[in-house]
């Protein structure tokens, strides 16, 4: 299929040439025939249309089914490449899959254009010769001096393309961070700062100056054929009139020619910049290949891995048989509020609301004596949430719920899987707001305006959490993060340097760990726990219980512990039970 397209672009091409061909010998005849003109000349048209059209319908099916085969050979490869492979290189999967593949395609669809455009210079260079071989031969060296300017600066650009793709897998791993990542985005201002101002721009600034600088060169190269075109033409008419090198009759031919390849060679021109995309891309598929031949499961044939399936099935089958079986605001002031009572120690209870709508400042992780105090730290008045179904039928709803957390207490929320805790944690934590009720902070309602404020005095540990590879220097907190870590015995696997925190690979318990020690080292005063515990040994679970959630209300955290673990609920000060999302014990 793809030799016939490109017979039939050539078969295109040469038509386009004899039509020029055409017109300039019915011009130069004293008495042409009107007639026998238009129809040869229509007939050599229909058949360049004929030609072009279907050489452009074979080479979209031919596109369409390499772009097919490509994602298939990557699926493929996804499939018997070794776990391991897949963890380690998992996040550059997605950008070979779509934006590598699909600038090859891309470049398939140009092939009609292409043999096209050959063609027809190829043809128009055989009649410039019949016309005069010593002009022809003049813009020949002209055409090589192009060539090899247009080479020169292609290599650059392509160096400038290479670097900007490899910014792009940056990008799309920034991307993966603010997508999964947005639940901790949300409750941690500064690390929704640090990802905004400090990790975002400069990141899209130099993949933008890399894009500029290769576009840049990549556009001076195609139009290299027009800034030197008009000076060598100069030349050519200066040579006719002084050395007499062809007569003015073959000159005005070989122009018009020439004026008529103008466009196929900026078709070749252009398509010199989509090859050397196209160039990059079949580096960076190459690279993924390469890294899945090595992978010890890559000999694995797809046939074998059909068979195990199938094999699968079949005992699947025969078991069945048997019968066994959801606001990004500028949080500048915010944050000045935050650090000043990090740094001066402030109580919570001691501070007013400020007057831009804020929330009374939040503890630091200093040692806080509480007052006593009556009034609850938050207050939950009959809170409603509901999911709904696409066709807007409600299939859950939590509330309404009414309750009062007391301040600088450890608090369980339990229930069977399904029966609310989750949801009540996000609302809890501001992700969710009310769709009824109050949800009441120190006495202050917490509104659209403040719940931002309101969300920075949490930090949590989500059963669904997500690590991040960079990190603000409050977040980080000096050593206290690093003793967290220490505490927590992961100091081994993890290490940070310059706010960045690298690590060797981590199982899910130790990843959980890492999570909870970013939470207990965050200045919050509210730490909200979902399942800490779920991936932990019996050793460190007795310690999480036992000991870092105690010493946390010793700092004068309230912390809501989410648990099934029925073995510590006597460590609760306040109990809460949810069923069906009701809030069905609240008990002291």
């Amino acid at each position: 299929m793809l030799v016939g397209a490109i017979v039939l672009g050539g078969v295109s091409g040469l038509s386009l040439t004899l039509l020029i061909r055409m017109i300039h010998q019915s011009l130069l005849v004293e008495a042409p025939d009107p007639v026998r003109f238009l129809g040869y000349y229509m007939l050599v048209w229909m058949l360049f249309v004929c030609c072009t059209t279907a050489a452009t319908l074979m080479t979209s099916g031919m596109a369409h089914k390499a772009l097919y085969a490509l994602r298939e050979l990557v699926t493929d490869r996804i499939l018997n490449v070794s776990y391991r492979t897949v963890e380690s290189r998992g996040a550059t999967f997605f950008p070979v899959l779509t934006e590598d593949v699909q600038t090859i395609a891309n470049t398939l669809y140009r092939i009609p254009a292409i043999t096209t455009a050959t063609a027809t210079i190829i043809g128009c260079f055989v009649y410039m010769l019949i016309l005069s071989w010593t002009i022809t031969l003049g813009i020949v060296i002209l055409f090589v001096v192009i060539y090899l300017m247009m080479t020169a600066i292609g290599k650059r650009a392509q160096s400038y393309g290479i670097k900007a793709r490899n910014e792009y897998d940056r990008i799309y791993r920034f991307f993966e961070d603010l997508v999964y990542g947005l639940k901790e985005l949300k409750l941690n201002p500064w690390l929704r700062q640090h990802y905004r101002h400090h990790v975002f721009p400069p990141m899209i600034n130099s993949h933008q100056k890399l894009k500029f600088r290769e576009n840049v060169l990549f556009n001076f190269s195609i139009r290299t054929v027009e800034i030197l075109f008009f000076p060598a033409l100069g030349v050519l008419v200066y040579s006719i009139i002084v050395y007499n090198i062809s007569t003015p009759g073959a000159f005005s031919g070989v122009l018009t020619v020439l004026l008529f390849m103008l466009s196929p060679l900026a078709t070749m021109a252009n398509f010199v910049s989509e090859y050397k995309a196209m160039q990059v891309s079949m580096v960076r598929l190459d690279e993924l290949d390469l890294a899945f031949r090595r992978s010890e499961e890559s000999g694995e044939s797809l046939s074998k891995l059909s068979h195990q399936i199938t094999k699968s099935k079949a005992l699947t089958d025969e078991i069945d048989n048997h019968g066994i079986r959801p606001e990004d605001t500028d949080t500048k002031n915010e944050l000045a509020s935050i650090d000043a009572s990090v740094a001066d120690g402030v109580r919570p209870e001691d501070n007013d609301t400020s007057k831009d709508g804020a929330l009374s400042d939040a503890s630091s992780i200093q040692r806080i004596h509480q007052k006593d105090n009556d009034e609850p730290l938050i207050r939950f008045t009959d809170v409603e949430v509901s999911y709904s179904r696409d066709d807007g039928v409600t299939n859950f709803k939590l509330g309404p719920v009414s309750v009062d957390l007391p301040v600088n207490k450890i608090i369980f929320v339990t229930g069977d899987n399904g029966s609310g805790k989750s949801t009540f944690a996000k609302v809890l934590t501001g992700l969710y707001a009310p769709e009824r009720g109050e949800v009441i902070y120190r006495g202050q309602t917490v509104t659209h305006s403040n719940r931002e404020s309101y969300r920075s005095r949490f930090s949590s540990v989500f059963s669904d959490f997500h690590l991040f590879t960079e990190l603000p220097p409050e977040t980080v907190g000096g050593d206290v993060l690093q003793s967290w870590i220490d505490r927590f015995g992961i100091s081994k696997h993890v290490h940070i340097s310059q706010n960045k925190i690298t690590t060797s690979k981590l199982s899910q318990g130790q990843r959980e760990r890492l999570a909870f020690a970013f939470a207990c080292s965050y200045p919050s005063e509210i730490v909200v726990l979902d399942e800490v515990s779920s991936n932990q040994d019996s050793g460190f679970r007795n310690k999480i219980y036992h000991e870092i959630i105690p010493e946390l209300k010793d700092l004068g955290k309230t912390v809501v512990v989410i648990s099934h673990d029925e073995r510590y609920f006597e460590l609760a000060d306040v109990l809460l039970h949810f069923k069906n999302g009701q809030l069905v014990l609240d008990q002291p």
